[in-house]
């Protein structure tokens, strides 16, 4: 397969790492990850690694995986959940900075990170 984009990051690079275990060229999200980034990297101008870089789409591509394996690419069962505890460690002066962690089981599910810029406009970070 030859696939020419000029970035391949971001979107294009999560759908071709859920591709990639589609085709079952990779059974896992790790290694699709990996093996992409491998390859996106051009070693001969940086050593930076160069894949799929943000978490949210990271776990899209593990989420995919789960899909395919685990539920025989059905949905897998609907969960009702609950929030058991909602904490504000600290506001400061000025500071209108949020960070939204959720997490089951040891296992952070959801990271959603607000900063506030000047003017009073929200960036959403993931």
């Amino acid at each position: 397969m030859f696939l020419e984009l000029t970035s391949l990051l971001g979107r294009t690079g999560t759908v071709l790492c859920a591709f990639l275990i589609a085709s079952e060229l990779f059974l896992t999200a790790e290694e699709s990850l990996y093996y992409f980034g491998e390859r996106r990297t051009d070693k001969t101008n940086s050593t930076k690694f160069q894949g799929v870089e943000t978490p949210s789409q990271n776990r899209y591509v593990g989420y995919f995986a789960q899909v395919k394996h685990l539920y025989n690419w059905n949905l897998p069962p609907r969960r009702i959940l609950f929030i058991k505890r909602f904490i504000i460690y600290s506001i400061r002066g000025d500071v209108c900075d949020l960070k939204v962690q959720i997490v089951m089981e040891k296992k952070v599910v959801f990271f959603q990170y607000f900063i506030r810029k000047l003017f009073g406009k929200r960036k959403h970070v993931n």
